[in-house]
């Protein structure tokens, strides 16, 4: 069974751009530990140690114990609301973990409920400047997004992200 969330469609093939995951493996030192909702073609630019796929459904799976997260989830709205649940969850099981580091990037959805979950959670948030270009499928080239973007930084580093992501947005510290 494929998990409802990462069924092929054009609204889920949107990968995270290349800056971005530059500025988040900063953030980490590097290394990205975990990107649960993602697929192998993602993986050529975010190069996460573990990572879910459509048939490693992140919501059955057991996820690894690691201390650098990053997740752009699926924005389908069905399924983000189960996605940020999901996160929360699992940041919340390394809140005394000192090296524990989560970011999240969705769309900036001001007017939803999970957007109030990572804004109320979170240590800091990068609110982009317009709206990013992702990458669209495989080999599909880039596509625009209707929406701006905001970047939840979830760890005891709020500066260092503040100051790296500084470059994409406007930065708020909790």
């Amino acid at each position: 069974m494929k998990a409802q969330y990462l069924i092929e469609s054009s609204t889920n093939e949107w990968y995270t751009p290349h800056h971005i995951v530059a500025s988040v493996k900063a953030v980490f030192g590097g290394v990205i530990g975990l990107d649960p909702y993602s697929c192998d073609a993602a993986q050529a630019i975010v190069g996460a140690d573990h990572y879910f796929t459509k048939e490693g459904d992140a919501f059955l799976s057991e996820w690894p114990v690691v201390t650098k997260v990053f997740a752009n989830p699926p924005y389908e709205r069905k399924v983000i609301d189960r996605c940020i649940t999901q996160l929360i969850e699992y940041q919340r099981r390394f809140t005394t973990v000192r090296d524990f580091e989560m970011i999240v990037l969705v769309n900036a959805a001001t007017e939803v409920g999970w957007f109030f979950t990572l804004l109320t959670n979170c240590d800091a948030v990068c609110f982009t400047k317009g709206r990013l270009e992702y990458i669209r499928g495989a080999n599909q080239g880039k596509a625009g997004n209707p929406r701006g973007q905001a970047l939840f930084y979830f760890g005891n580093d709020a500066e260092r992200f503040g100051e790296i992501f500084s470059q994409h947005g406007y930065i708020f510290v909790q």
